[in-house]
């Protein structure tokens, strides 16, 4: 009787989504070959929230991860900073009155984010630390750019004993630029995910009809005209109940003008349902 055949070996369980692949993960099963538009390999690494973020009065409704979440009082139109994981979940049940229900988020970043550990950082140019990439990707190159992000982490993560990256943040905040010094840390990476990954599990976590809409807008500069129509088409459509959530970096100028927008948009729906005696919507 001839000896009978090892047991075959069970298969590697497949990595969560947003966890960092195993060191010895096969080359065969890593993401899709990716052709990014700029090369991020050599960026540093910056976190979204600082030391100073949050400027709104504190005796308005916080969220916890979430600087300067803000709700405009008699409408469904919402800003914040760009949360962590745990505050975007936190925002959408917050807005959230029904199951499944629509809410709109609109981002208005043009830079590639980050999550590490459940919090946004950024790419930084090194010879521009303290400004944000200055880029305009589509919405399939900005996902491009997103997962080659996170694979550049996990590059290096996996090249450290301690799965630990440089990370590079501000000593100390200042509203000037210039005056601000650089200082380098360690972090120990546990997870990292796109934004779009983030986006999907919030939905999945909050069971809501959550529509992502990419809407890259520059920092500190007036927006084309074209950026004004492209948010009224996208609400005018809509039910003036519908929420919508802007953000951006910090939660400031290019999260208030899309709520400036909005404002308008839902104050013309309203008065035209007042006028219809129709309260409906």
């Amino acid at each position: 009787m001839g000896e009978e055949a090892p047991a075959p070996e069970a298969p590697a369980e497949a990595p969560k989504e947003g966890e960092t692949p195993a060191e010895d993960a096969p080359k065969d099963d890593l993401e899709e070959e990716l052709n990014p538009i700029v090369d991020l390999s050599d960026f540093f690494i910056k976190p979204d929230h600082f030391e100073g973020i949050h400027v709104l009065d504190d005796a308005l409704e916080k969220v916890e991860g979430a600087p300067n979440f803000r709700n405009i009082p008699g409408f469904p139109v919402y800003g914040t900073a760009q949360p962590t994981v745990k505050g975007m979940e936190e925002i959408v049940k917050k807005i959230k009155v029904a199951d499944n229900q629509k809410i709109i988020w609109i981002n208005t970043r043009r830079e590639p984010v980050v999550y590490i550990n459940g919090s946004p950082y950024a790419a930084r140019n090194h010879d521009n630390l303290h400004e944000n990439i200055e880029i305009t990707p589509s919405d399939e190159e900005a996902r491009v750019l997103g997962k080659h992000l996170v694979r550049v982490v996990q590059q290096r993560a996996n090249s450290a004993e301690d799965k630990s990256i440089k990370i590079h943040t501000d000593k100390e905040y200042n509203d000037n630029p210039m005056d601000r010094v650089d200082e380098e840390k360690s972090l120990v990476v546990e997870t990292v995910q796109d934004l779009d990954s983030v986006y999907k599990n919030c939905i999945e976590t909050c069971g809501v009809d959550l529509q992502v809409i990419r809407l890259p807008l520059a920092e500190d500069m007036m927006p084309e005209e074209a950026c004004y129509d492209a948010i009224v088409d996208i609400l005018k459509v809509e039910p003036a109940s519908t929420p919508v959530v802007f953000s951006c970096q910090m939660g400031k100028g290019r999260t208030s003008v899309g709520i400036t927008v909005a404002l308008l948009v839902k104050e013309i729906q309203l008065t035209a349902q007042l006028r219809s005696g129709n309260f409906s919507k």
